[in-house]
């Protein structure tokens, strides 16, 4: 496997998607190859057929002892050659972002093992996030020309701006933009670029980095961050870009803010996602005092000792923090680089509005509480979240029985970035979600 990670990395670099894969005949290496589709403009040239045609013509019996390594569950083209010579055992790096045709090769007898290897995800999942458009047509699925891609600064007060992107659009007749909120407060929005994918022609994704943080103004002025600044920056960004109707994606704070906005009866709101989120702060520190007191009594000792002292910047605390995201926030290694790019760049309101840590609330948000008014909430909702997610079951069943007719996917196995681990089952049930608005 580890040939086959080399050659999705040399794929990589050649400006081509990262898949490899190695055919093994008796320990011995007889093909390898990468994904040469963009490289090579070749419409069949997927990992594994580079490495089936590398290997040249071979004997029937050398197929049939064969093994096949390749760094992502293979396509029905892939498959379909791996029955045609025989292979009768396919090695695979992953099948968390793309779950190719497993059961019809188990179903004619290919014995099939899935590593769920962490940097064949890593490779994956980063290149999917930047290159969306590009991935769909590896695929087969949006072949569409390319979608316009649009960044623009938009003016919200006292002479401060934000960033914005707008992906897709144009058609004739668009359905409603998505207009994504991402969390923090602070958290810049490149943790989300792969909902990129969910842009056409006919709707356009919009995403923007908050006042405060990534490529927008950051003033050093900590009594601006006020969750009512915030409520009225949305409405400024929808009327400089035209955004007469809209689905809000609120994921974490985005979804605290989503629900705040959607209160206000808006007009030309359509629907609202939240995302891995909360109706109440003091509903969320509940719970996550509940998954803290799961850490071992040493990690919990730390913590407590810092938060007493106010010393959680100390590296100690630190260390202790990311025991509980990575059972939490973001269960797989290593982390993918626009995540690493968000974390890195946090800015000045996660402090003021929240605290040092998700589960630490000492800001202004710390008494924000809408459980009573979920029921205000008038147009169509999708709750989605993971099986251990920070944003617990617990707290999307206060908000599935508090918003009329919510719907809420639970995605097994994935946590708070729930659209990081399972990139393919997050975008299937958003598209759902979107198609019937």
């Amino acid at each position: 496997m580890q040939t086959a990670i080399e050659e999705a990395r040399r794929g990589l670099a050649e400006g081509g998607i990262p898949i490899g894969a190695v055919i093994v005949h008796r320990g011995r290496i007889i093909g390898r190859g990468h994904n040469r589709r963009v490289q090579n403009g070749s419409a069949i040239l997927h990992g594994e057929m580079d490495a089936f045609e590398n290997a040249g013509r071979q004997p029937a019996a050398v197929y049939r002892e064969a093994v096949l390594y390749t760094t992502l569950s293979p396509c029905v083209m892939c498959s379909g050659a791996i029955l045609l010579y025989g292979i009768p055992r396919v090695v695979i790096g992953e099948n968390h972002t793309f779950m190719g045709e497993e059961e019809l090769l188990r179903a004619r007898g290919v014995a099939v093992e899935v590593l769920q290897e962490p940097a064949c995800i890593a490779l994956m999942r980063d290149f999917i996030a930047q290159h969306p458009q590009l991935w769909n047509e590896d695929i087969g699925v949006g072949t569409e020309p390319a979608l316009a891609d649009e960044e623009r600064r938009v003016a919200v007060e006292d002479g401060y701006r934000v960033w914005t992107r707008s992906v897709g659009g144009g058609a004739a007749a668009e359905r409603p933009a998505l207009l994504i909120l991402h969390g923090g407060p602070g958290v810049p929005h490149d943790y989300l670029d792969g909902l990129a994918a969910l842009a056409a022609p006919d709707r356009r994704v919009v995403f923007y980095d908050q006042l405060g943080c990534g490529r927008s103004d950051c003033p050093d002025e900590p009594g601006r961050w006020r969750l009512e600044r915030f409520v009225a920056e949305i409405g400024r960004v929808r009327e400089a870009l035209g955004l007469d109707r809209v689905v809000l994606y609120g994921q974490s704070w985005g979804g605290m803010l989503a629900i705040e906005y959607a209160l206000a009866r808006p007009p030309g709101l359509a629907g609202l996602i939240l995302a891995n989120s909360t109706p109440s702060s003091a509903l969320w520190g509940a719970e996550a005092a509940r998954l803290r007191a799961e850490l071992p009594a040493a990690l919990r000792a730390i913590l407590a000792r810092h938060e007493a002292a106010g010393s959680t910047d100390h590296p100690d605390y630190q260390e202790a923090v990311w025991a509980y995201y990575r059972r939490h926030v973001l269960r797989i290694e290593p982390m993918p680089e626009h995540v690493r790019r968000s974390l890195e760049h946090i800015g000045q309101p996660y402090g003021v509005m929240w605290g040092p840590s998700e589960f630490h609330i000492t800001g202004n948000l710390k008494d924000w509480d809408r459980s009573a008014r979920l029921g205000e909430i008038a147009v169509p909702t999708l709750l989605i979240s993971g099986e251990h997610d920070e944003s617990t079951p617990a707290i999307n069943r206060v908000m599935q029985q508090g918003i009329p007719g919510a719907r809420w996917a639970l995605l097994d196995g994935c946590s708070h970035l729930a659209h990081i681990e399972a990139p393919e089952a997050y975008l299937k049930a958003l598209r759902e979600f979107l198609a019937g608005l």
